[in-house]
């Protein structure tokens, strides 16, 4: 009787009496004074009820609650009581009422629910106020939000303040107009794609909207974009333009019909259009692709001969060569792919024998960048890339070319040597038609070769040894230069003077002939172009040559 009337004055005097002599009458004695001596109760004496009991009267009883009693009713009572309790919720009680209730109490409640569960809280039912508080506490949790007028009016005030939280908005709402039309006006977005597409009957505009920008912590120097990428779609062709403000530049409409449009009243100005659908509304201009035809044409028997590849068809799969059965993908190998005489001018004239808009061709020679890229298929880290000579007659056609490349391909591992064809224009000197293209590479970060010695150690390291310096050195200077490379390209224009119908004498390239480096280094090639690689057998790193 004495311990009964002091449990009666305090519960929590029940960690005194040993759990052996406790009985169920004196543990619910102790529970009704306080709840939470529901932690010295003994196995013998628990069950559901008293339980349910404890955490009714004090929330924070819970925690004492052994696994096998928890019921649905508790874990309400529970978060209830505290919002933290959530995250002892047994996954099979976690409601939606029960996470709602917890969330509405503490915000960072909401840390404790699954990603998937958080999409199914909120609804066209849940106060902008609570949408509010949550979206202040954390943007990120911006994704789990209605698609909804007050919600899409929200994520502006939002981007208002700091455009990098538009990242974080639910994908519907990323792609409404009223956001679209919003980050638009603020010369946010970049349109990626610009297409029909027949089999879905849409234009369909690919967008990559530019946030932000933020510093790497591994490198200071490196500056990362925040950005992601929507596709929106129309049905109809006059709001697909007006989305795109006039402006079809690079837009892929071979496909569509224009039944009932009339083409003279739209600014299709670097549209692909279909050449056919142009020439009946009067709108198809001949003379570009006529002179293409004729540039070709006019050497024709002059420089296409069996000593030069010129494949008309597309390009081939790469053979690997791996002689002594090293892994190809071993991150101590230096990965190189060649191609040379690719020969865009006449791809583009195989490939549209009577007529071609200058936009045809022009996604034509993206097309092929692209699907160059793509036949090799995974390719190892940090690849080279070597384009050696003869990839186009007409300059315009290596700017698309290579501006796509580098879409693909990091320029910083691309390396590029002229071919007799880069020259064939009699109205531009050798000297500045190399300026020319050495300029364009540089600023596109694409190494060019000219009489220039490259030196590659690793994936990652290379040097570039310039014309000026290699003529002040001697032999034994450059062998302990280049000593330490695993591989060795020497690349510039040459003649070897062997062909009688191809050199430097008779092939009528610009005004004045250039004299490459001679007597210094190996041999040049025939004519279109000098490449030497060179492995030392001394070194680690292993060269892997796979070719087209």
């Amino acid at each position: 009787m004495d311990i009964i009337k002091e449990l009666k004055k305090d519960g929590m005097l029940l960690k005194k009496i040993p759990k052996k002599e406790q009985t169920v009458d004196i543990c619910k004695i102790a529970i009704r004074q306080n709840p939470l001596a529901l932690q010295f109760v003994s196995r013998k004496c628990l069950d559901s009820k008293m339980c349910l009991a404890a955490v009714k009267k004090d929330g924070q009883a819970f925690r004492y609650v052994p696994s096998q009693f928890v019921t649905r009713r508790m874990c309400e009572l529970a978060v209830e009581a505290n919002p933290e309790f959530l995250n002892d919720v047994p996954e099979d009680f976690r409601t939606l009422k029960i996470c709602i209730s917890a969330v509405k109490k503490d915000v960072n409640a909401l840390s404790y629910i699954s990603r998937e569960k958080r999409y199914e809280l909120f609804d066209d039912n849940t106060e902008i106020d609570l949408i509010e508080k949550i979206v202040a506490n954390n943007t990120k949790w911006l994704a789990y939000m209605p698609n909804r007028p007050d919600v899409k009016a929200l994520c502006i005030n939002c981007m208002e303040e700091d455009f990098s939280i538009a990242q974080h908005m639910p994908e519907q709402i990323k792609i409404s107009w009223d956001i679209l039309d919003y980050q638009k006006s603020k010369g946010k977005l970049q349109f990626l794609m610009k297409y029909y597409d027949s089999e879905e009957k849409r234009f369909i505009i690919k967008i990559k909207v530019v946030c932000g920008q933020h510093i790497s912590l591994f490198n200071e120097n490196n500056v990362i974009e925040e950005s992601y990428c929507v596709q929106v779609k129309f049905e109809d062709f006059d709001k697909f333009y007006n989305f795109l403000d006039g402006n079809l530049f690079d837009a892929e409409l071979r496909t569509y019909s224009f039944h009932g449009i009339d083409l003279k009243k739209y600014n299709i100005e670097g549209a692909t259009i279909n050449s056919e659908i142009l020439e009946l509304h009067g709108l198809y201009d001949r003379t570009y692709f006529t002179s293409i035809k004729e540039s070709l044409k006019t050497n024709t028997d002059e420089f296409i001969d069996n000593n030069e590849l010129m494949m008309p068809n597309e390009f081939c799969y790469p053979k690997p060569i791996d002689d002594d059965e090293h892994e190809r993908f071993d991150i101590s190998h230096i990965p190189f792919f060649y191609i040379s005489d690719i020969h865009l001018v006449h791809r583009v004239c195989n490939k549209f024998n009577d007529k071609a808009t200058k936009e045809e061709i022009r996604s034509y020679i993206k097309f092929l960048a692209k699907s160059m890229v793509s036949s090799i298929g995974t390719r190892p880290y940090n690849s080279y890339l070597l384009i050696a000579g003869d990839t186009s007659s007409i300059f315009e056609f290596a700017v698309i070319f290579y501006n796509e490349l580098i879409q693909w391909w990091n320029p910083k591992r691309i390396v590029v040597v002229s071919g007799n064809h880069e020259l064939w224009n009699p109205w531009i000197d050798m000297e500045d038609n190399i300026e020319i293209y050495r300029k364009f590479f540089y600023d596109l970060g694409i190494t060019f070769l000219q009489n220039d010695l490259m030196c590659v150690e690793d994936r990652g390291k290379y040097e570039i040894i310039r014309e000026v310096e290699i003529l002040t050195m001697n032999e034994e200077e450059i062998r302990k230069r280049v000593q330490y490379s695993s591989v060795i390209i020497l690349g510039g224009i040459g003649f070897s003077g062997l062909n009688k119908k191809f050199n430097a004498s008779l092939v009528d390239m610009g005004i004045t002939p250039h004299t490459p480096i001679q007597n210094r280094t190996c041999a040049t090639n025939a004519y279109s172009f000098s490449l030497h690689i060179h492995t030392l057998s001394s070194q680690q790193t292993h060269l892997d040559l796979w070719t087209y």
